[in-house]
C-alpha cells in the first residue's frame, strides 16, 4: 500500500454500523453505530466480546474529494484488514484513491476479484459513474470501491466502502436501509450491491444527455455552414468538441467494466444461493441483469454520440481548413491586383525618369545659357556631381547587398523586445479546465 493513499491525522471519522438478527417476524433488526478516527478507539472497539454478535457489518471510508488521500491511517486500514481477514485484494482498493494533481487513471477501475479463504469468501471491486455537483452545477466523475467478506461458517457479511466524498449518496442510502429493513439480515450484503449500481448508474443516461445538449448547437451550426459565407463557428467550437469527444470516448470502458461487474456478481450470487430465500436471490438477479442491459444501452449511446463528435470535428477542422484557403485565395488576388498596380507604376516611372533625370541635370547651376554664342555653358565644378552621385550609388548597393546578406538580423538586433500575453488563449485554457468532468476546479493548477 502507498502512503500517499492515507492521512496520518483523520478529519472525517470512519463509519462502522453493526445489524443483528431480528428476533421476530414484524421487528427489525437491530443496529448500532460507531465512528472512529484513532487507532486506538479502533481497537477498543475490536476488542469488545460482544462487537462479533454482528449479522451484517458496514464500515464506511471516504475522502474529502476526488482528489485526496483516504480519510483512514494506514494501521487502521491494516487492523480492519486483520480483524475480518479479508485478503490482499482488499488492501489493493486504496491504490485508486491518493492524493494527485493531475486527472491520472481516468478510465481505470480495480477488476471484480472473488477469492476463498477458508469459510470466506470474498469480492472486491471498484466502479466509475457521473455525479452531478449541486455546488456549481456540474457533473464529475466519482469512483467507489467495495469489499465484500461473507463467513459461510457464521453467517456474517462484512461490507467495506470507499466513497470518494464524506456522506455520499450511497451511503446514506445504504446506512438507512441498514437501520430500516425488514426480512432476514443474511440478504443485506446481496442488497447492498444492487443498491450501489441502482444508486449511482441511472445518472449516466443524464449524464449523456447533458453533454449531448452541448454538441448539437455545434453539430447544427456546422452542417449549415457554408465556406464562402463568414464563419458562425471557430477554433473555440472545434476545441470543446475534441474535449466532448475525449470524454465520450472513457464512457463505454466505464460502462462496460459496470456490466462486467453486474455479470460477475450475479454469477456469483447465483451459485451462492440457499433455498430458503430463493425468491429474494431471484429479484437480485433479475435486478443485475437489468442494471447491465442498462449499462449496454448506455455504452451503445455514448459510443454512437463519439462516432458523430467525431465526424463533427472533422467537418469542422475541414470546413475552417477551407476557409483559410478562401481567405488566402481572398488574399492573393488582391495581392495579384497589386502587383499589376505596381507593375503599371513602375513602367511609368520608367517612361518619365529619363526625361525627369534629363530636366533635373540641366536644371542644375553647373550649365547656363550663353546669349552672344547660342549655347550651353558647362561649370568646369560638374565632376563633384559625378563622385557625388556614384558615392551615393555605392553606399545605396553595398547597405543593400549587407541586408540581404544577413537577412534582417541587423534591424531584428534594434527592435526592442516586447513580451505580449495572449489573453485569449490564458482564458480558454481556464475555460477548457473549468469545462472538465471529474476535476475539482479548485485543485487545478495554474
Amino acid at each position: 500500500m502507498n502512503s500517499k493513499c492515507f492521512v496520518q491525522h483523520v478529519d472525517t471519522p470512519v463509519r462502522l454500523i453493526d445489524t443483528f438478527e431480528q428476533v421476530g417476524e414484524t421487528s427489525r433488526p437491530g443496529s448500532r453505530s460507531r465512528h472512529f478516527s484513532t487507532l486506538e478507539d479502533l481497537n477498543h472497539y475490536l476488542e469488545q466480546p460482544d462487537h462479533q454478535l454482528y449479522k451484517n457489518r458496514f464500515i464506511s471510508i471516504s475522502q474529502k474529494n476526488s482528489w485526496r488521500p483516504l480519510q483512514i491511517t494506514q494501521p487502521m486500514l491494516q487492523r480492519i484488514a486483520s480483524e475480518h481477514h479479508l485478503s490482499r485484494e482488499f488492501l489493493n482498493l486504496p491504490s485508486c484513491f491518493y492524493n494527485r494533481s493531475l486527472a491520472t487513471e481516468e478510465a481505470y477501475s480495480i477488476p471484480f476479484s472473488q477469492n476463498t479463504l477458508g469459510e470466506v469468501t470474498e469480492y472486491a471491486y471498484t466502479v466509475r459513474y457521473p455525479e452531478y455537483k449541486q455546488s456549481d452545477g456540474k457533473w464529475a466523475i466519482r469512483q467507489s470501491g467495495v469489499c465484500h467478506a461473507y463467513n459461510a461458517q457464521t453467517s456474517q457479511n462484512v461490507f467495506v466502502l470507499i466513497s470518494p466524498v464524506p456522506n455520499s449518496r450511497f451511503q446514506e442510502n445504504a446506512e438507512n436501509y441498514l437501520t430500516t429493513q425488514k426480512g432476514q439480515a443474511s440478504d443485506a450484503a446481496k442488497r447492498l450491491h444492487e443498491l450501489l449500481f441502482s444508486t449511482y448508474y441511472p445518472s449516466w443516461r443524464e449524464y449523456i444527455a447533458s453533454e449531448e445538449l452541448t454538441f448539437l448547437p455545434i453539430s447544427g451550426t456546422t452542417f449549415s455552414t457554408y465556406i464562402d459565407q463568414p464563419l458562425r463557428l471557430g477554433y473555440d467550437q472545434l476545441s470543446v468538441l475534441v474535449s466532448l469527444h475525449n470524454r465520450f470516448l472513457q464512457m463505454p470502458a466505464m460502462l462496460a467494466h459496470g456490466a462486467e461487474i453486474l455479470e460477475e456478481l450475479q454469477s456469483s450470487f447465483s451459485e451462492a444461493s440457499h433455498a430458503r430465500n430463493g425468491n429474494n436471490t431471484t429479484q437480485s438477479l433479475a435486478n443485475f441483469r437489468n442494471l447491465r442491459r442498462h449499462c449496454f444501452a448506455n455504452s451503445r449511446n455514448a459510443d454512437y454520440l463519439q462516432r458523430r463528435i467525431h465526424a463533427t470535428a472533422e467537418l469542422l477542422s475541414d470546413t475552417l481548413s477551407f476557409r483559410d484557403q478562401v481567405v488566402a485565395k481572398e488574399q492573393n488576388g488582391t495581392m495579384l491586383q497589386l502587383n499589376k498596380s505596381a507593375v503599371f507604376i513602375t513602367m511609368l516611372t520608367l517612361l518619365y525618369l529619363p526625361a525627369s533625370f534629363v530636366a533635373s541635370f540641366f536644371g542644375m547651376n553647373f550649365f547656363d545659357y550663353d546669349e552672344a554664342s547660342g549655347g550651353m555653358v558647362g561649370s568646369s565644378m560638374i565632376w563633384i556631381f559625378v563622385v557625388a552621385t556614384l558615392g551615393l550609388m555605392a553606399v545605396t548597393f553595398g547597405s543593400y547587398y549587407l541586408l540581404l546578406k544577413h537577412d534582417g538580423q541587423f534591424f531584428s538586433k534594434l527592435a526592442p523586445t516586447v513580451h505580449v500575453r495572449d489573453w485569449r488563449q490564458l482564458k480558454r485554457r481556464f475555460s477548457l479546465r473549468a469545462d472538465s468532468p471529474g476535476v475539482d476546479e479548485e485543485k487545478l493548477p495554474i
